[in-house]
C-alpha cells in the first residue's frame, strides 16, 4: 500500500528525506512477503522516540531491522507499516579494554565491533548469522545462541546493559558497565530474545573476554550422518572443554570445507594454549580412531574465513532451500534426530543440542511430529525460514510459556501493541 504524501513528510521531518523510502525500495525490507509502506534510518535514539511516538498517534505497525538476517524467524506480521533501520546508531560509545567492557548503539555492525576488539587482544562469542550483515541490537534482539554456545552461552550472558524505546515512546534503561548490577528486574534478559516486540534496543553494554592464543578445528571425515551423532556425543564426554561440536552432511561440508566427504563430517574446536591443544587434538584422534574416514586441523592462519562461513550457514549451506527447521533439545537428546538428517543438508550444534536442518519443502504433519518429539524431549522447534503458506499452515513458534504473564508484560511496555505485532507476542 502506497504511502500518504503526509505521512511521508513527517517522516521526513524527523529523520530527513534522505533517510526515508516509499518507493519499490521497501521491497527489501518485506518480512513474510510482506513490505512497508516506508522505512526509516534514524541517527538518534530521540529520532527513534519520535518515529515510535508518530507510530503510536498512527497507529501503525512497527518492525525493527538490523540487518535482516533473521527476518524469516517468527509469525508473518499483523501490521507492518514502518520498518525502522538501525543501521545509522552505530556509534562506539565507550570502550574499556582494561575494564573489559564495550557500550556500543545497537546498530552497530558485528564485524565493526569484531575489529575494533581484536585490535585489542578481545572478543564477543556471539557467532551470528551472517557475520558481516548482523547488528549487535539484532543480535541481542533475536537472542540465539551461536556455534560456540555451550561453551560461551548465548548473547544474554554477555550483555550488562541495555536501553531500548518502548511502545510507547519513552527511553528505558537496565544494568550497567559492571557484572553486578541488577536489582530488581533484569531487563536485560528481558530484552534479549524479544524479536523486537517489547522495545526497539538503541544501546547496549557487553562484557568482553581476551581472544584465545590459540585454536584448532579437527575436520572429521565419517561415513554416514548418524556417525557425526554419535561421534558428537562421546567426543562431548570423553575429550576435555571442546569449544565446539558441529556435525555436517557432507554436501554442506563440500560447500563450507571444500572438501569432499563421503557421508558426513564433525567439525571440533578447540581454543587454548598451544599445549592445551594439543593434549585435546590427541585425546580426540583416540577417540574418533575407528570411525574417522579422515582427520584433519585447521589452525590460525584457516580459521577465520572457515569459521565466518559456518556462522553463515543459512545462506551457504540452506541457499536454495526454502525451509530452515531449528530443532533445539537438551545435548543428551540431541541423537535421536540423527536419523532424522540422513540424505538432508544439515549443520548440527552437537554439543548445544542444536539442529538445522533445510528442506526443499515440508508438510505440516512431518512438521508436527518434529515438534511433538523436540518437545517431549525438553526442547522446541520453531521455523527460520519457510514459504508463507507453510507458515499459514503451521505456526513458525512452540506455544509461548506463560503466555498471559508474557501478553502483560507486552502490554505494559507496548500498550497499543505497535512492535513487531503478531510476531512473538500477541
Amino acid at each position: 500500500m502506497a504511502v500518504s504524501a503526509d505521512l511521508r513528510e513527517t517522516l521526513a521531518g524527523l529523520v530527513g528525506p534522505e533517510n526515508v523510502l516509499t518507493g519499490p525500495e521497501t521491497l527489501l525490507y518485506a518480512v513474510d512477503g510482506v513490505a512497508p509502506k516506508a522505512v526509516v534510518f534514524p541517527e538518534t535514539r530521540e529520532q527513534v522516540r519520535e518515529v515510535v511516538r508518530l507510530a503510536r498517534r498512527e497507529r501503525l505497525g512497527i518492525l525493527p531491522f538490523g540487518g535482516g538476517t533473521k527476518v524469516g524467524f517468527g509469525h508473518p506480521p499483523a501490521a507492518y507499516d514502518l520498518a525502522v533501520v538501525t543501521r545509522r546508531l552505530n556509534r562506539v560509545v565507550d570502550y574499556s579494554p582494561a575494564d573489559l567492557t564495550a557500550v556500543v548503539e545497537a546498530g552497530l555492525g558485528f564485524e565493526r565491533l569484531t575489529d575494533l576488539l581484536r585490535r585489542e587482544g578481545q572478543f564477543l562469542p556471539f557467532d551470528p548469522v551472517g557475520p558481516g550483515r548482523s547488528t549487535v541490537g539484532g543480535i541481542v534482539a533475536a537472542g540465539l545462541g551461536g556455534l560456540r554456545r555451550a561453551f560461551y552461552g548465548p548473547p544474554r550472558d554477555w550483555v550488562l546493559g541495555v536501553a531500548a524505546v518502548t511502545g510507547d515512546g519513552e527511553l528505558i534503561r537496565g544494568g550497567g558497565r559492571t557484572v553486578k548490577n541488577v536489582s530488581g528486574y533484569d531487563l536485560c534478559r528481558l530484552f534479549a530474545g524479544s524479536w523486537g516486540s517489547l522495545g526497539i534496543i538503541v544501546e547496549l553494554c557487553f562484557k568482553v573476554f581476551p581472544t584465545p592464543p590459540e585454536n584448532a578445528l579437527a575436520v572429521v571425515g565419517l561415513p554416514a550422518a548418524e556417525d557425526a551423532f554419535s561421534l558428537g556425543r562421546d567426543v562431548w564426554r570423553q575429550v576435555p572443554y571442546p569449544a565446539a561440536i558441529l556435525g555436517l552432511d557432507a554436501e554442506s561440508a563440500r560447500t563450507l570445507t571444500g572438501q569432499g566427504r563421503a557421508g558426513a563430517v564433525l567439525l571440533v574446536l578447540f581454543s587454548g594454549v598451544k599445549a592445551d591443544l594439543e593434549f585435546q587434538l590427541g585425546r580426540l584422534r583416540s577417540v574418533a580412531a575407528d570411525r574417522a574416514a579422515a582427520f584433519d586441523v585447521v589452525g590460525n592462519a584457516g580459521l577465520p574465513g572457515l569459521w565466518s562461513r559456518l556462522c553463515d550457514h543459512p545462506d551457504l549451506v540452506g541457499r536454495d532451500l526454502p525451509v530452515w527447521v531449528r530443532i533445539s533439545v537438551p545435548p543428551a537428546e540431541v541423537g535421536a534426530f540423527g536419523p532424522d538428517v540422513a540424505g538432508r543438508r544439515f549443520l548440527a550444534d552437537l554439543a548445544g543440542g542444536v539442529i538445522n536442518l533445510y528442506l526443499e519443502s515440508a508438510d505440516p504433519p512431518y512438521l508436527a511430529d518434529l515438534r511433538r518429539r523436540a518437545n517431549a524431549a525438553g526442547g522446541t522447534l520453531a521455523l527460520g525460514r519457510a514459504p508463507a503458506e507453510l507458515k499459514a499452515a503451521f505456526p513458525a513458534w512452540d506455544p509461548l510459556p506463560a503466555a498471559d504473564l508474557m501478553g502483560r508484560v507486552k502490554r505494559a511496555l507496548d500498550p497499543d501493541g505497535i512492535l513487531s505485532p503478531g510476531r512473538l507476542v500477541t
